[in-house]
């Protein structure tokens, strides 16, 4: 009912939303793109050691080629328990092994937590013909007004909502990067957030020059989450190119996607002209930020 009051607005809607979602935009004819790929870095390594999961992918592909119709979840609550217990072992073990790899490069740089964002870099590497822009304005906008706070700072946290804006940890960091002689080269923004029992570091927005997204972004992740004891950090698929290629990426790297849907308002709107030409990113409009 929402969908259909929506659609009568005559609106151009694009939509990055769970399954369930995927499943209301697909009965009102959204069109869908390729997925967009991104990773999960899991510094925990359990979701590739745990050798409760790998017997129960095992089972679930050898019914899949049975043809045999049978749910089998890969998590179970003994599976959840070793998972923890694996964590508790590696995590610190991983965490050194990624700092000795890629946090190395941040001594070539002057980096400063700030605030709010000076502006946009004078360059950042050539942009997409067609994309979803968000200018510095906007990132500046969600960093001083964050949709989400830690527990004890919403007046909405304990009333009867099925989504909240409170988390027991909820941190968001803007560092600016210079080079040694002080010039401006960019930004990147990330959150840490604990939801449950695990920690989230998520690479929310920057603006580098594409060498540097290579090689800076992941190793200020790798920084900031192990200063907040993250378990899992999200990156775009660019910052873990190098990563990808080593035995630890190999590891611990965790291939994601995310679906994008669309309806135009109208066949000659902006949306519908330019769908097929859009050049997606992991940190597009204000999902990153929420």
């Amino acid at each position: 009912q929402l969908m259909a009051a929506a659609l009568k607005l005559r609106q151009d809607y694009l939509i990055v939303g769970s399954v369930h979602a995927r499943r209301v935009c697909r009965k009102f004819g959204f069109w869908e793109r390729e997925p967009l790929s991104y990773y999960w870095l899991d510094v925990t390594g359990a979701g590739h050691l745990n050798p409760i999961v790998w017997m129960r992918r095992g089972a679930r592909k050898l019914l899949h080629l049975l043809r045999v119709d049978r749910p089998v979840r890969v998590d179970s609550p003994l599976s959840r328990r070793l998972d923890n217990w694996l964590a508790a072992l590696l995590k610190g073990w991983f965490y050194r092994r990624l700092s000795a790899a890629l946090t190395p490069v941040l001594a070539d740089f002057h980096l400063q937590e700030v605030d709010q964002l000076r502006g946009e870099p004078p360059t950042g590497g050539p942009r997409p013909q067609v994309e979803l822009h968000r200018g510095v304005d906007a990132v500046n906008w969600m960093l001083r007004y964050p949709w989400v706070v830690e527990s004890g700072q919403s007046i909405t946290e304990e009333m009867d909502y099925y989504f909240s804006d409170a988390r027991p940890l909820f941190r968001q960091i803007a560092v600016e990067v210079e080079s040694p002689q002080g010039k401006y080269l960019g930004f990147a923004v990330f959150s840490v957030s604990r939801r449950g029992r695990g920690v989230l570091l998520r690479a929310l927005d920057y603006r580098l020059p594409p060498a540097q997204v290579r090689r800076l972004l992941p190793a200020l992740a790798v920084q900031y989450g192990r200063r907040y004891h993250a378990d899992t950090l999200e990156l775009p698929t660019e910052a873990v190119v190098a990563l990808r290629r080593t035995w630890l990426g190999r590891l611990l790297l965790h291939r994601k996607q995310r679906i994008y849907q669309c309806m135009p308002k109208a066949e000659d709107s902006p949306l519908a002209r330019y769908w097929e030409q859009i050049e997606f990113q992991l940190v597009d409009g204000d999902m990153a930020f929420s």
